[in-house]
């Protein structure tokens, strides 16, 4: 494999005084216990997230932000050792439109094995480096009412590096907002100024490449496809404090890797409960 420099990516310079808000998140997600064929498997997230919005630019608002996810799973009766995935993404969103409000997103990101990713300088390669993003345009209701939006996005959400369509019906109430289409819904009520609660539908996949230092460094992209259903539950007992859960099942799954033996594993794990925690702080 060509080797690569860690690319070094500072996004936009923003000048502090344009600054109007900025956010930082700690996330914790667990996925229970479920067979895997013969196998079983467990999975455990965590995640460190940093956003920093409402910059002035070209007639809209630049959002940029920088979030870490490190997924680790766990298998028994598989001949290969647990999974540990790291994955770095850099968001860098353009909003802005008067009748209709577009969206541009870029968004690099590193997914790499462990082994890989504390080594990145000397081990990354081209496999390890990816680039997201998504264009939409959103109208006509900015206040209450229905709106609509329609677009495209690049992603691995659905288990493998792909372009894929964006369209959904937004509605928006006094004290409910309402997101229903692909590839996710969602919706929320405000039952109090700091409590809301809600409901979703997202897919949860994501690709790491790997190598595999027990097989000599033979590499492969592990794909995880999969979707989560849930209730979730927000509360900001401060201003700038916010908590957040949810609760659902994680279904529709799928894992394709390869183990120590170098055979490859394709197999869909029966659905599993599933809880993420979030805390957050806004300045």
């Amino acid at each position: 494999m060509r080797r690569l420099l860690l690319p070094v990516w500072l996004g936009v310079l923003l000048p502090q005084a344009a600054l109007a808000e900025a956010t930082a998140t700690a996330r914790y997600g667990s996925v229970a216990d479920a067979d895997l064929g013969a196998a079983r498997l467990q999975a455990r997230e965590y995640g460190l997230g940093l956003q920093w919005s409402d910059a002035r630019f070209a007639a809209g608002a630049v959002h940029v932000g920088l979030d870490y996810a490190y997924t680790r799973y766990q298998y028994e009766r598989l001949p290969t050792r647990n999974r540990d995935l790291h994955r770095v993404r850099v968001p860098v969103e353009w909003k802005g439109g008067a009748v209709l409000r577009q969206s541009v997103m870029l968004a690099p990101v590193i997914a790499a094995s462990s082994n890989v990713f504390k080594e990145l300088p000397s081990r990354g390669s081209s496999e390890d480096y990816s680039l997201h993003g998504h264009w939409h345009v959103e109208g006509p209701a900015r206040g209450e009412g229905w709106g609509w939006r329609i677009g495209v996005a690049r992603s691995d959400v659905f288990g493998g590096l792909a372009f894929h369509p964006v369209v959904a019906a937004l509605w928006r109430g006094a004290r409910a907002t309402a997101e229903v289409g692909w590839p996710g819904s969602r919706i929320e009520w405000r039952v109090w100024p700091a409590v809301a609660l809600g409901a979703e539908l997202l897919p949860a996949g994501g690709r790491w490449h790997v190598v595999s230092d027990e097989r000599d460094g033979a590499d492969f992209y592990y794909n995880m496809e999969a979707w989560r259903g849930g209730l979730t539950a927000a509360w900001a007992p401060r201003r700038r404090l916010q908590l957040a859960a949810t609760a659902g099942v994680e279904f529709a799954r799928r894992h394709r890797f390869e183990d120590d033996t170098g055979a490859v594993v394709d197999r869909d794990p029966d659905a599993a409960p599933y809880v993420e925690l979030a805390l957050g702080w806004r300045w």
